[in-house]
Order: C-alpha cells, then sequence, then structure tokens
C-alpha cells in the first residue's frame, strides 16, 4: 500500500505533525505539501492522509482550494483528515471539523480528527502572537514568546497511525 501524506503548513507546526505521522507508517509513504503538489500524483497513491491548521474557525485558502480542486479524487481513495491547531474547548471541535472539511469527504474518510497542533511561536509576528497570547491568556496557560507550544492529543495520533497502518 502506498501512501500519501500531504499538508498544509503555514509556520511548519503541521509539517512537524505529519512527518511524526510518517515515522511511525509500515509502508511506503511521501510526504508533501500542498504548495508543491500536482493533482495527478494522486492517483499512484492507495491511502491520503489530508493535514491542515484551523486558522479563525478556517482552513487556510490554499488548503480549502485543494480539498474543492481534488474532492472527486480524493472520495476514491483511503483518506483520513486531519485538523491541527489550537482548540482548548472540546466542545466546539466536532462543530470545527464539520466547517473545516466538506460533508462528502467527511462521509467517506476512514477518521476525520483533530489532533491539537505545534504553534512555532518564535516564527510568527506580532499580530499573530498577540493573538495566541490573549487565547492562551482566556486558557489560563503561560505564554512563552520564544518558546513553541506543543499539544497533541495522544490518543487520537496513535489511534490514526494505528488505522492508517491497517490493511483495510
Amino acid at each position: 500500500m502506498l501512501t500519501l501524506l500531504i499538508y498544509d503548513s503555514k509556520r511548519g507546526g503541521t509539517q512537524q505533525v505529519v512527518t511524526a505521522i510518517s515515522q511511525q507508517l509500515t509502508h511506503a509513504t511521501a510526504v508533501q505539501s500542498i504548495e508543491n503538489f500536482s493533482a495527478e500524483q494522486l492517483s499512484d497513491y492507495d491511502q491520503v492522509l489530508f493535514a491542515a491548521p484551523t486558522y479563525a474557525g478556517s482552513l487556510r485558502k490554499a488548503a480549502a482550494t485543494f480539498l474543492e480542486d481534488n474532492h472527486s479524487l480524493l472520495t476514491e481513495k483511503r483518506l483520513f483528515l486531519v485538523n491541527t491547531g489550537i482548540q482548548f474547548d472540546q466542545d466546539k471541535i466536532s462543530s470545527q471539523l464539520e466547517a473545516v472539511f466538506p460533508e462528502e469527504l467527511r462521509k467517506t474518510a476512514q477518521a476525520t480528527v483533530f489532533i491539537g497542533g505545534i504553534s512555532l511561536i518564535p516564527k510568527m509576528n506580532l499580530f499573530e502572537k498577540l493573538i495566541l497570547k490573549k487565547v492562551f491568556s482566556d486558557n489560563q496557560i503561560p505564554f512563552e514568546p520564544k518558546t513553541d507550544y506543543k499539544r497533541l492529543d495522544m490518543t487520537t495520533l496513535n489511534q490514526l497511525i494505528y488505522q492508517m497502518n491497517q490493511k483495510n
């Protein structure tokens, strides 16, 4: 089984998560950014993981466009949809997944999950740091502007990897 792990990543946090997933898979994998991707490549793969972060409740334009442009090809694959980011309200995760991934893709996907994320705070601009500082303050989390922040749901991540390693 050939697996493609394709991701969108503004600062590199989602890229780090996808790279870590790829290292745990037991079959041939390729990791690629949507920025360097051509739709013709999808036909080479049996299984596809698509990962993208949420910013202010939405995917970035490149990620949304990728899903829209490749919708029919993705429904033919063993598909896994992964959302990354900082979401502290567990009650909002389901609605966030519904908002960012099209319904037909969610229905055909083997899994649609939110796994948390990695925020590379030193790479952020001042405005992004101010927003994140407010979010962290609202959730009683110390904000360290020179330190990356990592919060991953390891149970969900391990379940995803286990499921991807199954042959069907």
